[in-house]
C-alpha cells in the first residue's frame, strides 16, 4: 500500500468522483472532499492506493475497512456509505465514501496554544465515549482513537471515524492487532500487540490529555526521547507527569485521565460507560483559552479574566489579576489574587489558584 502512487489534484475525476480539496493525509491514504457525480452530493472520500505488486490480501484488508464502517449506525460514529475498487492509471485504488462533515476534525478547533477549551472539550469526549461504547457492544475495538479521527458534526457533536485498524472480537476478549498508533499505544499493546476494551479507554484518555494540554505534548516527548525510551515511560506509567497539565486543569479531571491511562489495565475504567459517567459528573462554571497572541483568557459567565506577571528583578515579581464585564467592557482588579514583590514560585502558585478559581468557582 502507498499513499503517493497517484498525484491527486483538485479537479481530478476519479471514477465517479470529482475531487475538490484534500481534507487530510494519514498512514493508510488520503481523504478528499469530493462530489459524487451520480448523486450530485459532496462526500468525504478516502483514497487508498496499492502497488500493482501488492498481494490480494492487502486490497481485501482495505475493503474490509469499508465493510466494517458500513455496519455501524450511531449518532457518534461516521458511517461508510459506499466503497469501490477501481483502477486509475493502472493503479488499484480503494475508494471509501462517507458523509462529509463541513466542521472538519476537532484539531481545527484548537486555539493558538493548540488546546481545546473545557467547555468545548468535555461534551465531545462524552460523545466519543458513547460512540466507542457502541463499537464495543458490536464487538469491535476501534484501536485508533486520536484527535485527527474525531470530527465535529453539524450540531457540534463528536463523531469518531477511520476504521483502518479496527479489530473484531467475538467474545470481547483482547485480540491481536496488526497495527497501532505509536503515540497512544498502551503498555499491553507495546508488550504483546493486543487491543481490548481498556486499551480503547487508554486511547480516549491520551486523546483527552492532548486536547486539554496541547496537541503536540506527547509528540514532542516521542521526538525528544525516541521510541524505545517513550515506550519504557509508557510501560512504567511515567509518560504523563503532573507538571504536564496546564495550571487550570481541575483535580477531578486529572484524576479521570490518570485513571484512564494507568499502565495496569485492571486499574483503568473497565467500560466506556463508567468513564463517560465520570465525565458527566464534572460541573465547571468557567474555562480558559488563549487569544491569537497566546495570552490566557478566562471566561466565567459574563466576565473575562486575565493576569499579568511583572518581573521586578531576577527573583521577584508582581502578580495582578483582572476581571472584565463582557457587555460593558469595564475592567477591574481581582484583589484577592493580586500580590506585590513575591517570588516567581509563589506567583506560579497564585496563577494556578486563580485559573482554577475561574474554572471551578469558590
Amino acid at each position: 500500500m502507498s499513499q503517493n502512487l497517484l498525484q491527486l489534484l483538485p479537479g481530478t475525476r476519479l471514477y465517479k468522483f470529482h475531487l475538490i480539496r484534500c481534507l487530510g493525509k494519514g498512514a493508510s491514504g488520503e481523504v478528499w472532499l469530493a462530489n459524487d457525480a451520480n448523486l450530485a452530493r459532496n462526500v468525504a472520500l478516502k483514497i487508498i492506493t496499492h502497488d500493482c505488486t501488492d498481494r490480494l490480501e492487502a486490497i481485501v484488508a482495505s475493503l474490509n475497512e469499508a465493510k466494517i464502517g458500513n455496519r455501524f449506525n450511531h449518532q457518534n460514529i461516521v458511517t461508510v456509505r459506499y466503497a469501490e475498487l477501481v483502477r486509475e492509471q493502472n493503479i488499484p485504488c480503494v475508494l471509501i465514501a462517507m458523509n462529509y462533515h463541513e466542521n472538519g476534525s476537532i484539531t481545527s478547533r484548537v486555539n493558538s496554544s493548540n488546546f481545546l477549551p473545557l467547555n468545548e472539550l468535555l461534551p465531545v469526549l462524552i460523545d466519543i465515549l458513547r460512540g466507542v461504547e457502541y463499537l464495543h457492544e458490536c464487538h469491535f475495538y476501534h484501536n485508533d482513537i486520536k484527535p485527527q479521527n474525531i470530527l465535529i458534526g453539524s450540531n457540534r457533536e463528536g463523531l469518531l471515524t477511520d476504521y483502518g485498524i479496527t479489530c473484531f472480537s467475538s467474545t470481547l476478549q483482547p485480540v491481536y492487532a496488526n497495527s497501532f498508533y505509536k503515540l497512544h499505544a498502551s503498555p499491553e499493546m507495546i508488550a504483546a500487540r493486543v487491543v481490548g476494551v481498556t486499551s480503547d479507554i487508554y486511547q480516549v484518555g491520551m486523546t483527552a490529555f492532548r486536547l486539554l494540554n496541547g496537541l503536540g505534548t506527547l509528540e514532542s516527548k516521542f521526538n525528544r526521547y525516541g521510541e524505545n525510551k517513550y515506550n519504557q515511560l509508557v510501560s512504567q506509567g511515567k509518560l504523563i507527569q503532573s507538571c504536564d497539565y496546564l495550571p487550570f486543569v481541575p483535580t477531578g479531571l486529572k484524576s479521570i485521565l490518570n485513571r484512564a491511562t494507568a499502565p495496569d489495565p485492571r486499574k483503568r475504567y473497565l467500560s466506556c460507560l463508567d468513564m463517560r459517567r465520570a465525565f458527566e459528573r464534572l460541573k465547571y462554571i468557567g474555562y480558559w483559552t488563549t487569544n491569537p497572541n497566546g495570552d490566557f483568557i478566562g471566561v466565567q459567565g459574563r466576565y473575562e479574566y486575565r493576569f499579568v506577571v511583572l518581573h521586578t528583578s531576577n527573583k521577584l515579581c508582581h502578580f495582578d489579576a483582572f476581571r472584565k464585564n463582557i457587555s460593558s467592557n469595564r475592567e477591574s482588579r481581582v484583589s484577592a489574587f493580586c500580590e506585590k514583590q513575591i517570588t516567581i514560585k509563589k506567583s506560579e502558585q497564585i496563577k494556578a489558584r486563580f485559573m482554577r478559581w475561574v474554572v471551578e468557582g469558590d
